[in-house]
């Protein structure tokens, strides 16, 4: 489908959504952790300028799921000659952090503050270990899963360059 934008069946705005990958190894053919982060928006509404301005954009969370699995898989690869024995097979375990929750104020004397979750992520839980199934070919050998519901992420630039974007 379109990379975004409007949507050709004349619903709601298409998201873009870019994948950005980071990976640090202990060295070649060791332990390997993989940071994905998918930046969602949308280039014709949603924002107050377009058409379509206050409308949800749509999106395909198995396909976004699935590129940020293979975006982790190729950043981990990385570029020795090796790198063609890794893939989704190998990877021990995927956790997702997902923006789902928020800060309230609790109320009383002591002005606590309470985390609120909207979505506890059962339905992104199952589409990620869907799509993981699906990755890992006819052996079975799907990663363990997680999905932890959070009120806000932080991708620190300080990590230095991505090492792979991919728009779409």
């Amino acid at each position: 489908g379109p990379a975004g934008g409007r949507n050709p069946r004349g619903g709601p705005p298409r998201a873009r959504v870019d994948i950005v990958a980071r990976s640090r190894l202990v060295g070649p053919g060791c332990a390997c952790v993989s940071t994905v982060e998918a930046r969602v928006s949308c280039p014709d509404g949603g924002d107050g300028g377009g058409p379509d301005a206050g409308a949800t954009p749509t999106f395909d969370a198995d396909a976004i799921l699935e590129r940020m699995v293979d975006a982790s898989v190729r950043c981990a690869r990385g570029r020795d000659e090796t790198s063609g024995l890794f893939s989704v097979e190998d990877v021990l375990s995927v956790r997702v952090y997902h923006a789902s929750a928020r800060l309230e104020a609790a109320g009383g004397v002591d002005g606590g503050v309470r985390v609120r979750t909207d979505d506890d992520g059962a339905s992104l839980r199952t589409r990620l270990g869907s799509v993981l199934a699906s990755m890992s070919g006819s052996r079975g050998n799907a990663p363990a899963c997680t999905v932890v519901p959070v009120a806000a992420m932080h991708f620190d630039p300080g990590e230095g360059p991505a090492d792979g974007v991919e728009g779409g």
